[in-house]
């Protein structure tokens, strides 16, 4: 239900903020690569949408040791504090038996959902507002604090903030979301996996 109740509220957030915008500036299209987000953004050099799909996969494997990095220092620094460590209520619940029908609206969620909704949300509305007040250094930073601090998994805020600027960084490299909806696609889908199987050989 949390879950449902998250994805809402991120559906409302967007729906607001592609309205604000439309209202700002008169239409959406050419908006930072935001809205339409396959569209590239004014003054973007051209590229093919393909090529950013295929950027944001291979930046999975390329990225990981950064964002594995980060996990690790987190992990210590949580040992420090005396904190327990804790995970995502979608992986609490992927710890238990699940039916196909719930393991599938877990997948859907989790893997279209949140990365359409979020790199909408914090990269495309929120950083571009931080951007403007912030500059790009900090408002990049002050965008994937607020989106590692909105998971509230204390263990993965490092891995999270991590995630987050390299996220920053496609956008701006390609001047639309799609090489981060993907990348954030495939974080999510291994994550997802990687969970279900540690499930299974613990059943």
């Amino acid at each position: 239900a949390s879950l449902l109740i998250n994805d809402v509220a991120m559906l409302l957030a967007f729906v607001t903020g592609v309205f604000l915008a439309r209202h700002r500036a008169r239409g959406t299209h050419g908006s930072n690569g935001v809205w339409p987000f396959w569209r590239l953004a004014d003054g973007a050099p051209r590229r093919s949408l393909w090529r950013d799909i295929g950027l944001g996969i291979v930046s999975y494997p390329l990225f990981l040791w950064a964002v594995n990095l980060a996990a690790l220092a987190n992990q210590v620094l949580i040992e420090k504090l005396g904190m327990k460590p804790d995970t995502h209520v979608l992986m609490k619940e992927l710890g238990r038996p699940q039916s196909a029908s719930v393991v599938t609206l877990f997948f859907v969620m989790a893997v279209v959902g949140a990365p359409f909704f979020e790199e909408l949300i914090f990269r495309g509305m929120l950083y571009n507002v931080m951007r403007r007040y912030l500059g790009a250094t900090a408002g990049a930073c002050s965008a994937a604090l607020l989106f590692a601090a909105v998971h509230a998994v204390w263990s993965q805020t490092m891995a999270l903030f991590v995630l987050a600027l390299i996220l920053t960084w496609l956008y701006d490299r390609t001047g639309r979301l799609v090489a981060g909806m993907t990348l954030h696609a495939v974080n999510n889908a291994v994550s997802l996996v990687l969970a279900l199987y540690l499930q299974r050989q613990g059943g």
